[in-house]
């Protein structure tokens, strides 16, 4: 027997589709052993199983002659019968090298003749067998063959009505406990059916919402685009998301975020609501970040995008003040405010104390948020102690103010605050999303200055020394103007090559070899290397190659960065040469 186990190509897929159906080690049914003796009947065998594959073994659904309720997998002839969508025969299995050391053809139950089908279910999936097996070599007819294939067929249909069953058994709890409202709805615009959940939200009885339209408890202002949905399913669209608000019995709307989908057959629609009221009152917030990070990737200025993120927010909140933060050098305080007026007030005075002031960390609506790092929030600022401006606060009717801080590592960049005309209950969650909001700018900010750094750093390198990139085979992908002056060869003629194209042969291959080991192996190569320019002339580099890795642990890139070393070459190799003068 074969030791090598055939798999199918999908079978992570396939073994999870088998589980699906739910169908492994349940009590046996009449169904599928009437289907299984009659496939024995017909193909003229001892023995007939429904056979379904799991990980480790085949386990029979149905059995006729066998008696026994599984077998190993790997032993199986089901395991080959699965690998194809045709029938699997084997006439005599004393005659193929496959299975004629297989201990179910060695032993009992002594196989000769085997014919499966595979019970290939709506998805594709082969889940296992309708097979037929004779002690003796056999071989089917087409007419059995065609038998056979309508049986398993049958097999397949009832497992999936058994699957459908189970799981309208399941939706039907679900629709009954589910926290969401579910409803179906006919083509006479009328509800058929409703879960308890509609009940709970809109505060009708059921007979209340099955005697009117659907269309009566929604708000006249979404009707237009409700019927268009409706519209759109009826053309045949599977699925569509919209949103509309609906009456409740006590006057008052909610607004549902629906999900529906239409049953060609009957036409009825079939849908899912949220009640996502209290979530829409925070979807401006959403549309808010979206216009942050819109602002963060358009400007290049670091000061300039956390300016006009301050601007965004006080105007998107309608909040009639806001104040940018600069932090001194020592990070102990907040200066040079930086003010952006959204009120219709004169607030001159207001603008005025705070152009004049710096606060210490600790002191303040800035100061604490320095000192604590996370945002603040003043329920009343004009009666709040810690307020250094509340007289002019009081001038400018100021009352709520909140206040958050631009991190990145754990270092507060910028402070940002904002007042309004309102006494306001501290907004937790408003404080959460602007904490997030301040280490996003926070990121931002930390991302520009390295990006200047390393511009810093690169165009330092590329003024002092010889630099050049190459893929993980040593293919060139940059030179720098001093590789090419050095050189003499355009980046044309460089980008592409391997460093052969300077290769001097004055080292040994040894040495070529101890290089590449070094930077393949992911660590720096550090030493002195004698190249030759295009017109023939020689010049030395002192080289450092570094291997850049990736996920895999492996080099994807080397950068070598090289120092002309050509004139202190040849003044040592003259001084070399005058000490043996003097010494002979």
């Amino acid at each position: 027997m074969s030791k090598k186990v055939p798999i199918p190509k999908n079978e992570q897929a396939r073994l999870k589709a088998l589980i699906s159906y739910d169908i492994m080690d349940t009590l046996p049914e009449e169904v599928y052993q009437n289907i299984t003796e009659l496939a024995s009947i017909i193909c003229g065998t001892p023995i007939a199983l429904i056979s379904l594959l799991d990980e480790n073994r085949q386990w029979f659904k149905a059995d006729v002659g066998l008696g026994a309720p599984e077998t190993p997998r790997d032993i199986s002839f089901c395991q080959h019968a699965i690998m194809g969508n045709e029938i699997f025969e084997v006439e005599n299995a004393m005659d193929n090298p496959t299975f004629s050391s297989n201990p179910l053809v060695t032993g009992d139950p002594n196989i000769r003749f085997y014919a499966g089908t595979p019970l290939t279910d709506e998805d594709g999936f082969n889940l296992g067998t309708l097979c037929v097996i004779h002690t003796e070599p056999k071989q089917l007819t087409d007419k059995q063959r065609k038998a056979l294939v309508l049986l398993g067929k049958e097999v397949i249909s009832q497992l999936t009505t058994r699957r459908r069953t189970s799981e309208y058994k399941g939706i039907e709890a679900y629709f009954d406990k589910a926290m969401d409202m579910i409803c179906i709805a006919g083509t006479d615009g009328y509800f058929k059916k409703i879960n308890p959940r509609f009940l709970e939200v809109l505060g009708y009885t059921e007979e209340e919402l099955l005697a009117a339209p659907f269309v009566d408890f929604i708000h006249k202002e979404d009707l237009e685009a409700t019927f268009k949905v409706v519209e759109q399913l009826a053309k045949g669209i599977p699925t569509i998301e919209f949103t509309n608000r609906y009456l409740c019995k006590d006057g008052s709307y909610k607004i549902f975020s629906w999900n529906a989908g239409v049953e060609v057959e009957s036409g009825n629609m079939f849908a899912m609501a949220r009640d996502v009221t209290e979530q829409n009152a925070n979807l401006d917030r959403i549309v808010l970040e979206s216009e942050i990070i819109k602002i963060i990737q358009e400007n290049e200025e670091i000061i300039t995008t956390v300016h006009n993120v301050g601007r965004l927010i006080c105007r998107h909140l309608d909040w009639k003040v806001g104040v940018l933060w600069e932090i001194s050098n020592d990070k102990k305080a907040t200066i040079n405010p930086d003010i952006f007026d959204n009120s219709d007030k004169d607030i001159s005075e207001f603008k005025k104390a705070t152009s004049e002031i710096t606060f210490d960390a600790g002191v303040g609506l800035p100061g604490r948020v320095l000192k604590d790092k996370t945002s603040h929030w003043i329920l009343d600022v004009i009666k709040d102690k810690n307020f250094p401006r509340a007289k002019s606060a009081s001038k400018a009717e100021f009352y709520a103010g909140f206040c958050f801080p631009v991190i990145a590592e754990n270092e507060v960049l910028y402070i940002i605050e904002f007042f309004t005309d309102e006494i306001l209950i501290a907004n937790d969650e408003l404080l959460r999303i602007f904490n997030q909001i301040g280490h996003l700018i926070g990121s931002f900010i930390s991302s520009k200055r390295i990006e200047e750094q390393l511009k810093n750093y690169q165009l330092s390198v590329d003024e002092s020394s010889i630099v050049a990139t190459t893929d993980s085979k040593g293919k060139i992908t940059y030179v720098n103007n001093k590789f090419c002056d050095i050189s003499g060869y355009s980046s044309a003629e460089l980008i592409g090559k391997d460093h052969r194209i300077i290769n001097s042969g004055f080292h040994s291959k040894e040495f070529m070899k101890n290089i590449w080991t070094t930077i393949e192996a992911g660590k720096t190569w550090k030493g002195e290397i004698k190249n030759k320019a295009k017109d023939g002339s020689i010049y030395w580099v002192d080289t450092t190659i570094v291997p850049f890795l990736g996920d895999d642990g492996k080099p994807y890139q080397y950068i070598a960065i090289r120092n002309d070393i050509t004139q202190t070459k040849s003044l040592s190799d003259k001084l070399d040469t005058e000490l043996k003068a003097i010494n002979d």
